[in-house]
């Protein structure tokens, strides 16, 4: 049998639910990142019918075939040149997680780490996987929690309107986290892949903000050479009410920009704008906001 290779073209895996209605997860992530000139590999980390903020909804859990459905790809020898890593329903499905970014480390991989928001961890996350979640920080470069799910990664306590010095000593202590073990000591320089955070959702009035950090470590690290770690708060308008499946239209665009060569600064700006168009004709339509933004009249735009 003939052997071809399937590495000619650059691609991302994206670990996250695939939800049929609601655009959230997967099912925005998939064109977003393809729209970047990218091919997107969905790794459905659970199938639902529609997202949970609905009523009801249908969910059939996948998790336990993850193993060998990624063994299949290890059998194609595929390498990637972008990881996104999402929502998870159990320990197992982190594992495989795991098991595969160990060996994609040549890949870009970014984590956000679904938990929890508003200041609570999510009904359907539990305190041993927010902890299994944690094992894959050494693995990733980029890391983008929204400000609860910080605070539950680092056993900080959650503060709805925090300052810069807050979010750099939660920044310093996911890099921390991220250190090999026998490295780990209260050195923000210490040896370590993740270089770059971002903490998403953080309130400033009438704006909403991102606080932005870099390390100088890292093979995904935007800094320049000999510059001490460094963090910015970056806020933007907001635009109308809370929607479904912002937090993954951002993650698919910074993944891809980042993968293009793009830096967090403007990839972060590429993806705020993209959001505030989309979230306008949301109002414009009158979209329930379970119903996500209506992405899909932008792709051009991208």
């Amino acid at each position: 049998m003939t052997q071809h290779n399937h590495n000619l073209q650059k691609k991302v895996a994206v670990f996250n639910d695939f939800t049929g209605f609601g655009r959230c997860a997967l099912t925005v992530q998939l064109p977003l990142i393809s729209a970047l000139g990218l091919q997107c590999c969905p790794v459905p980390t659970v199938l639902f019918s529609n997202h949970t903020a609905f009523p009801s909804h249908f969910r059939m859990e996948t998790e336990q075939n993850l193993a060998a459905y990624l063994a299949e790809w290890e059998k194609l020898d595929l390498k990637f040149e972008g990881i996104a890593v999402g929502y998870f329903t159990s320990e197992t499905g982190i594992d495989a997680a795991h098991a595969f970014l160990e060996t994609q480390q040549q890949a870009l991989i970014v984590v956000d780490p679904i938990m929890g928001d508003h200041g609570r961890m999510y009904a359907s996350c539990t305190p041993a996987r927010a902890e299994k979640l944690k094992s894959l920080l050494p693995l990733c470069d980029l890391l983008t929690p929204n400000l609860t799910e910080a605070c539950i990664l680092t056993d900080t306590p959650y503060t709805p309107n925090p300052d810069e010095d807050l979010l750099r000593g939660l920044c310093e202590k996911l890099v921390l986290l991220s250190a090999p073990a026998e490295s780990r000591r209260p050195d923000p320089e210490s040896p370590c892949r993740l270089s770059k955070i971002l903490i998403t959702g953080i309130e400033c009035g009438d704006q909403i903000g991102n606080y932005v950090y870099e390390t100088t470590s890292g093979k995904a690290s935007g800094t320049e050479a000999g510059k001490k770690p460094g963090g910015k708060l970056v806020c933007f308008p907001r635009v109308g009410i809370s929607r479904a499946g912002t937090g993954d239209v951002m993650a698919a665009i910074l993944t891809g920009d980042l993968v293009n060569g793009v830096s967090l600064t403007d990839a972060l700006e590429h993806a705020q704008q993209f959001l505030s168009v989309c979230l306008e004709t949301a109002i414009d339509l009158g979209l329930p906001p379970e119903d996500g933004i209506p992405f899909e009249l932008h792709l051009k735009k991208l």
